[in-house]
């Protein structure tokens, strides 16, 4: 008789056990989906800034790197030579 209450605390134990792992699994997520939303949040302002100035890209046939048109770079302003666009 006394083995089946011990295996019943046992297993009430063990029960209690899952339940608070999955607790904690549902509360890691929750946390995940905060940190992403108050990320989105942060990044926003960013994105808008960055939108905002939108300046026009345009990509070389040859080697398919984006270059900002009328950006010249710190060595062509330098040498005095200019991409004409």
């Amino acid at each position: 008789m006394g083995i089946w209450l011990e295996l019943g605390i046992f297993g009430l134990v063990f029960v209690f056990a899952f339940w608070q792992m999955h607790d904690v699994r549902r509360a890691q997520e929750q946390t995940r989906q905060q940190r992403a939303r108050e990320k989105a949040l942060l990044d926003a302002p960013q994105q808008a800034v960055h939108d905002a100035i939108d300046l026009p890209i345009r990509t070389d046939e040859t080697d398919q790197t984006p270059k900002m048109e009328g950006a010249a770079t710190h060595a062509q302003t330098k040498s005095g030579t200019q991409d004409s666009v």
